[in-house]
C-alpha cells in the first residue's frame, strides 16, 4: 500500500505532488470520530451517566489520576459511534471498536500525564493532546493494514492541524456548568 507522502515526480525540476491512499483519510476520520464521540455524548446528556472513568480515584500526589473529564460515558459514545463510522467507511466494526479504544487509551495516558503536570482537567496542552491519541490507534493497526511510516506521521500531523484550529469548536462544556 502507498504512502501519504510528498514525492517529487520529475527528475529534472522539482515538483511536488500530495499522494494520499483512501486508508489514511479513513482512519483520520476515525480518530476525528473517536475523539468527538465523547464530547457529542456530553452535549446531549449533560452530566447524566457521567461517571467518571477513574471512579474518583487520586493518584500519589494527591490529584485525580484523570479528572471529571474522562467518563465511562464517553468510552460507550466513542466506541460505538467509532464502530458504526469504521462500517460506514467499509471496514469491519471490530476496527472501529480496537480503534476508538486505541484512541480512547491514548487520550486517558495524556490526561493522567496532564494531571500530573498540573494541568486542568479539560485544558488545552497543544502537541501533548494530540500525539498519543492519533499514533496509537495507527500502531495498532499498522500491520492489518500495511501503514507506512510517513503515512502514520502524516495522519498524525494533519490530526494535531485540525486539532489546533478546530479545539475551541469542540471542547467540552465547561464541567461547572
Amino acid at each position: 500500500m502507498g504512502d501519504f507522502s510528498i514525492l517529487p515526480y520529475e527528475t529534472h525540476r522539482v515538483h511536488w505532488r500530495f499522494h494520499l491512499e483512501p486508508i489514511y483519510l479513513k482512519l483520520l476520520i476515525l480518530i476525528v470520530v473517536a475523539n468527538l464521540a465523547p464530547i457529542v455524548g456530553q452535549r446531549m446528556l449533560r452530566t447524566r451517566f457521567a461517571t467518571p472513568l477513574d471512579c474518583g480515584l487520586h493518584f500519589l500526589d494527591g490529584r485525580p489520576l484523570l479528572g471529571p473529564s474522562k467518563t465511562w460515558r464517553g468510552y460507550v459514545f466513542s466506541t460505538l459511534i467509532t464502530s458504526a463510522c469504521a462500517w460506514i467507511e467499509g471496514l469491519d466494526m471490530a476496527t472501529g471498536l480496537v480503534f476508538a479504544l486505541a484512541v480512547l487509551l491514548g487520550d486517558s495516558v495524556t490526561s493522567f500525564i496532564k494531571r500530573r503536570l498540573g494541568l486542568v482537567p479539560g485544558g488545552h496542552a497543544p502537541g501533548l493532546d494530540q500525539v498519543l491519541e492519533s499514533l496509537l490507534p495507527l500502531l495498532v493497526v499498522q500491520h492489518r493494514f500495511d501503514l507506512g511510516l510517513s503515512g502514520i506521521l502524516g495522519v498524525v500531523l494533519t490530526f494535531i492541524i485540525l486539532n489546533l484550529i478546530f479545539w475551541r469548536y469542540y471542547r467540552p462544556l465547561s464541567l461547572a456548568g
